[in-house]
């Protein structure tokens, strides 16, 4: 298996398990499985997706000053922090902020799919040893 595909499958997993912290935090009955889906679920994916998204731009020669790169960063962190914020005490509107935190991730993925921005940035070039 080369390192291109173990990397898109690493970002994939990992994804899912992001997705799935989400949906955790949506469909659990009480505030502590709420916590339980996002901090082992949510959490654990979002480092595997920046690690795997890392590792991809670097293989593929993509600079991370991409607009659509750094932008995606930014709101990929801006929806992990709301999702944290949701769940870290009972008393708050999980709906309400978790919605705002599903629309984050959303529009993380609109902007890494459709590469808003552009590449304006130069590709780095990555010599081979």
């Amino acid at each position: 298996m080369t390192a291109l595909l173990g990397l898109r499958i690493l970002k994939w997993v990992s994804l899912c398990l992001l997705g799935a912290g989400h949906l955790g935090g949506w469909l659990a009955s009480t505030h502590k499985d709420r916590q339980r889906a996002v901090f082992w679920l949510a959490t654990p994916g979002f480092g595997g997706v920046w690690l795997a998204g890392y590792g991809l731009a670097r293989l593929q020669g993509i600079s991370m000053g991409s607009p659509w790169i750094s932008n995606s960063l930014w709101l990929s962190l801006a929806a992990l922090q709301v999702l944290i914020f949701a769940v870290e005490k009972p008393q708050r509107r999980f709906r309400l902020w978790g919605g705002l935190a599903f629309v984050l991730l959303v529009a993380t993925l609109a902007n890494m799919t459709l590469k808003v921005g552009g590449t304006k940035a130069q590709p780095i070039h990555v010599e081979e040893s």
